[in-house]
C-alpha cells in the first residue's frame, strides 16, 4: 500500500492531510456554518485519528507484538477512527444525495440540517478535536452556539420529519427502498 496512490475518491483528503498537516490546519476558518469547513474540519479529525491509530499499533509492536498491539488499539483508537470513516462517507454522500433536490428551499433547509448535525458531532467529540489541535475553545463554543440557533430556525421543519406517520412502525432496515421513499415524502 505504501506509495501507491489512494484508489477512493472518498479518501483523498487523506493524501492532502499527510502530504502538509500544517498547511491542511490553516485551511480550517472560523465560519461553522460552511459546509466546505466543516467538512474539512471533519476530515481532518478523521485523517488525524487514523495516524494516532497507526502510531499507536507502531510504538506497541515492540513490546507487546502485533496481536496484542492491534486488539490494545481497538477501543480507543480503530473504535473512534471507524466511526469517523463512517460519519464522513455519510456527510459525503448526504450532500450528494440532496444535490438532487430540485426546490431549493428544501435543498437549504437539508443543508441546514447537515450543518445541525455536524456542528453538534463537533461540541460532542471536543475532546477529540482539541486533541487533533483543530479547533480552539471559542469556537468549540461557536458550535455549541450555532447547535442552539439552528435548532430553533428550524424547528418547524424537524418537527414533522420526525413524526412520519409511514415510518413509525417500520424498521429502516428492512426496507431497501426506505431512503427513497423517505426524501419522496419531505421533497
Amino acid at each position: 500500500m505504501q506509495g501507491k496512490p489512494l484508489q477512493s475518491e472518498e479518501l483523498k483528503y487523506l493524501e492532502t492531510y499527510f502530504s502538509d498537516v500544517d498547511d491542511y490546519k490553516i485551511k480550517i476558518t472560523d465560519d461553522l456554518l460552511d459546509i466546505n469547513n466543516l467538512l474539512h474540519l471533519y476530515k481532518g479529525l478523521t485523517a488525524h485519528y487514523s495516524f494516532k491509530t497507526l502510531m499507536y499499533i507502531q510504538q506497541n509492536v515492540p513490546n507487546k507484538g502485533m496481536y496484542e498491539a492491534y486488539l490494545q488499539s481497538l477501543p480507543f483508537h480503530q473504535n473512534v477512527m471507524s466511526i469517523l470513516f463512517g460519519e464522513c462517507f455519510f456527510f459525503d454522500a448526504y450532500l450528494r444525495r440532496i444535490s438532487h433536490l430540485k426546490d431549493p428551499e428544501t435543498k437549504k433547509i437539508f443543508e441546514k440540517m447537515l450543518i445541525l448535525t455536524i456542528n453538534y458531532n463537533i461540541t460532542e467529540r471536543a475532546g477529540e478535536f482539541r486533541d487533533g489541535n483543530l479547533l480552539s475553545s471559542d469556537m468549540l463554543n461557536l458550535c455549541k452556539e450555532n447547535v442552539i440557533e439552528l435548532t430553533k430556525e428550524l424547528k418547524h421543519e424537524l418537527i414533522p420529519l420526525t413524526e412520519i406517520e409511514d415510518f413509525y412502525y417500520y424498521n429502516a432496515f428492512g426496507h431497501p427502498d426506505f431512503y427513497e421513499r423517505f426524501m419522496g415524502m419531505v421533497t
